[in-house]
């Protein structure tokens, strides 16, 4: 019998700084040294005053609502999952599966397997046999075989293949574009919704100049969306369910974990489901969830003795929608660590971010970005109480993350930590177990590209659905005031022209995972693994703010 299904709550990992609390006393770790020797840090207290705050700095405030997770609550969390009996299951399960990829691999119908897999999240799995089936399919030398698929099969094989990094042409959806345009488009083929919603999903995929994949993406869309509002009999109440679901937000673009919550609800009521299948993406989401509220329940711990909440009332307490973001970023089991990490990054940046836009007055704000280039701990002196709390945090979490670090893997990452603090530290960590040198140089190279696009879209993400609010409690003008001002035009057709502007990063995101996708061993390249940290990344922010606003995104590219 298949296991209950849990509801998907958001939970939270984090790395602690310690239990040591002291009233009107901040907790300092030193700058760990590059030695062949590891050390233990040594904590010293240094006492701190609240009488160095202007009180006659005219304060805003951005009236954050209270955080709904509270700590006891986290605690609270539990789940029968962890038990032995549950992990065993999963693991006959998987091997059941392992099988069904193996006797279908290199066949069309591994495509659906693949495609079914990756949507129900067990994909992590089964990172071998994919590549292994999809290197099959790719080394076919006949070119034509896609040309006589049908629109569905094309689509798909197109998706997967651009999705795991191969080069695959547009081409294949020429003949399809030329019969579009000529009016010579079979009735069949427009009536059929599922192979359109193949195609459109495909087109996400695109790269910067492809043409022919830009106006799929407008026929698809116009038609689909016909077909939800016309006549019913030609699509069932699932298969309209889920063009609903990829028109509010293409798959692409969508966070993998919180998808295949979604997903295993439809699939299992799919008529060519597999139990089996099913099964095991329900154990195994639950098996993952179970895992996710330990991380949580370590970070909370880590956030309540900050004492954030008190000390710096004027910021988001928003632990757990950061922690929503690492799980974005890494979901398996295994990267608990890289989690509690991000998570405590987020929240710390969160808190730096309120801190400029919010709280801080300019001069305090010179004196802060002072501290933080220069990584002086000296210069605790001169900040304002408020401003000693969140350095000594930013700084103790710095330093603890490089000592792990230098402890578990015998490198010294604190020069690229401090260089690019906040800026590419979740990015280290999320190569989970292989901080290699591959890794530090590719940080030390600065890798321009690598951070611009996501950094683009989640900006601009971010101003579609936020600058409202921060215009009304005096922020500076966004992007969409801004081109406003400088085009004259509506904020209507402004906020058009930032969806266009994120369309346009996606396909040169697109492109960068093509480039040194595999190496030798079968693993993706570390360039590969940041670049899908950084898509990870964008999908969390383009979800968070669907969730946030709850406006539809129908037409968000065109």
């Amino acid at each position: 019998m298949a296991p209950h299904l849990l509801n998907f709550q958001p939970t939270t990992p984090s790395l602690s700084l310690g239990s040591l609390k002291w009233p009107n006393t901040l907790l300092h770790i030193p700058l760990v040294a590059p030695t062949n020797a590891l050390r233990k840090f040594h904590f010293r207290c240094i006492a701190s005053s609240r009488t160095n705050v202007d009180s006659t700095i005219a304060r805003r405030s951005a009236n954050y609502q209270p955080s709904i997770w509270h700590h006891d609550f986290v605690q609270s969390l539990n789940s029968k999952y962890t038990g032995e009996i549950y992990i065993k299951r999963g693991e006959k399960l998987k091997e059941n599966v392992r099988r069904m990829l193996e006797k279908t691999s290199g066949s069309s119908s591994s495509l659906n397997l693949i495609d079914t897999i990756q949507r129900l999240g067990l994909n992590y799995h089964f990172d071998t046999e994919i590549k292994g089936a999809l290197d099959t399919i790719m080394s076919i030398k006949d070119k034509n075989v896609c040309e006589v698929k049908d629109l569905y099969t094309r689509a798909l094989r197109f998706r997967l293949l651009r999705q795991h990094g191969y080069e695959v042409s547009q081409d294949i959806f020429k003949s399809f574009t030329e019969e579009m345009k000529s009016g010579d488009l079979k009735p069949s083929m427009v009536k059929d919704v599922k192979g359109l919603l193949s195609l459109y999903e495909a087109s996400f995929y695109a790269f910067e100049g492809e043409e022919i994949l830009d106006e799929v993406q407008e026929f698809t869309s116009r038609h689909l969306i016909k077909a939800l509002q016309g006549n019913n009999s030609i699509i069932s109440p699932n298969l309209s369910k889920q063009v609903s679901h990829a028109l509010e937000l293409p798959l692409h673009w969508r966070v993998p974990r919180i998808e295949a919550r979604w997903f295993i609800n439809t699939y299992q009521m799919m008529q060519d489901m597999d139990p089996l299948l099913l099964q095991f993406a329900k154990l195994d989401f639950n098996i993952v969830q179970a895992a996710h509220q330990e991380d949580l329940k370590y970070v909370s711990r880590w956030w309540t003795e900050l004492n954030f909440i008190e000390e710096l009332s004027f910021a988001r307490d928003r632990l757990v929608e950061s922690f929503f973001t690492s799980v974005g970023i890494n979901f398996e089991p295994e990267f608990g660590n890289c989690r509690r990490e991000i998570t405590k990054l987020n929240s710390l940046v969160n808190t730096i971010d309120d801190i400029y836009d919010v709280y801080g007055s300019l001069d305090e704000l010179k004196l802060f970005t002072a501290a933080v280039e220069r990584w002086d701990i000296k210069m605790l002196e001169e900040l304002p109480h408020y401003m000693k709390i969140c350095f000594l945090a930013l700084y103790n979490t710095t330093n603890e993350m490089a000592y792990h670090i230098l402890r578990r893997h015998g490198r010294d990452t604190l020069p690229y930590l401090k260089k690019v603090v906040l800026r590419y530290t979740f990015i280290l960590i999320s190569l989970g177990n292989e901080i290699s040198k591959e890794a530090s140089e590719c940080l030390k190279n600065n890798n321009p590209d690598l951070l611009r696009w996501s950094s683009m879209i989640v900006r601009l993400a971010d101003d579609l659905g936020t600058s409202t609010d921060e215009l009304a409690r005096g922020d500076v003008a966004k992007s969409i005031q801004c081109y406003m001002h400088q085009t004259g035009v509506s904020e209507s057709i402004a906020r058009e022209h930032i969806k266009h502007l994120i369309s346009d990063t996606w396909k040169k995101m697109n492109k960068d995972q093509t480039a040194g996708v595999l190496n030798s061993h079968d693993h993706l390249s570390v360039r590969q693994k940041m670049l899908l940290g950084q898509v990870n990344v964008c999908t969390s922010m383009e979800m968070g703010l669907v969730f946030q606003t709850g406006r539809p995104k129908i037409g968000l590219c065109h």
